[in-house]
């Protein structure tokens, strides 16, 4: 008996009724993979066609995100079918073992999404807000052991502010951010995030303020993270981490600890000197 159909391009035969509704986060059994199910997900970044695959960011309503990824035949529909920025209810997509060791893949998690045959796209009617920030933000020395070129959110305290750079042509300066566990890493900051924050920039410095960085590319070469063109930069924001931060922030402030810092940024450079150009 054939289901009928939902929507155009979108009929699926003997499949009912649709499988449960899981937070990402939920599938926790990789000895029990893959598992078809159904979620509620905004695509937070759609990357272009490549080959005969594309690949998704996608973010659920806990904050928590996951690469999701289509193959063959199903690139076409569900490229037409999905769009940057916008919330859907996805119905029979599969968790699976995520297979970084094989391929790459833009962020770290154990679990992928494949949109496979079966899975059917609506669009998210529910009055549910999704969170303005990640659910994790990666703490920087597992930054660090990240693949190159993966993409991590981070949140940090602003330490100091490298002189204004431009390279290639572009405006680029480069932030040095301290963690919770006062763990330090720069951030290379390229130009629209930093024209247009250039004031925020600043303030940040002088107040030591906190910022959450979303999408930032590791650069393993360079020992950095970097915007990129899916980053977003949010200053003071109101995030449950946020708290923790605080007393190291008071403490900077009495104590700015600059030792601390130019020893990092000696290291830097020192390493720095040893990379050719790219």
């Amino acid at each position: 008996m054939a289901l009928g159909r939902r929507t155009q391009n979108r009929t699926v035969a003997g499949l009912s009724p649709f499988p449960p509704f899981v937070l990402f986060d939920d599938i926790q059994d990789v000895n029990n993979l893959p598992q078809v199910k159904s979620v509620f997900a905004r695509v937070v970044v759609k990357f272009p066609r490549r080959r005969n695959s594309q690949h998704y960011i996608l973010q659920d309503i806990t904050g928590s995100k996951i690469e999701a990824i289509s193959n063959g035949n199903n690139v076409q529909r569900f490229d037409a079918l999905l769009t940057q920025g916008c919330t859907y209810t996805l119905y029979r997509v599969a968790f699976c073992l995520n297979r970084e060791e094989l391929q790459f893949r833009n962020i770290g998690h154990g679990l992928e999404l494949g949109l496979i045959t079966h899975t059917i796209v609506d669009p998210f009617t529910k009055p549910i807000q999704f969170p303005p920030f990640p659910k994790y933000l990666m703490p920087f020395h597992e930054v660090y052991q990240q693949p190159h070129k993966t993409f991590v959110d981070v949140i940090g305290i602003v330490l100091h502010l490298e002189p204004l750079k431009h390279i290639g042509g572009r405006p680029y300066r480069e932030a040095v951010l301290m963690d919770s566990r006062w763990d330090l890493i720069i951030v290379g900051v390229w130009t629209d995030l930093l024209q247009r924050n250039a004031l925020r920039w600043s303030l940040a410095r002088v107040d030591k303020n906190i910022i959450i960085g979303t999408l930032l590319r590791c650069n393993h070469k360079h020992r950095c993270l970097e915007t990129s063109d899916h980053s977003t930069i949010h200053f003071n924001p109101d995030h449950h981490t946020k708290y923790r931060l605080k007393t190291i922030r008071r403490s900077l402030i009495d104590n700015p600890r600059s030792r601390f810092i130019d020893k990092f940024l000696e290291n830097r450079r020192a390493h720095l000197a040893t990379v050719t150009s790219d």
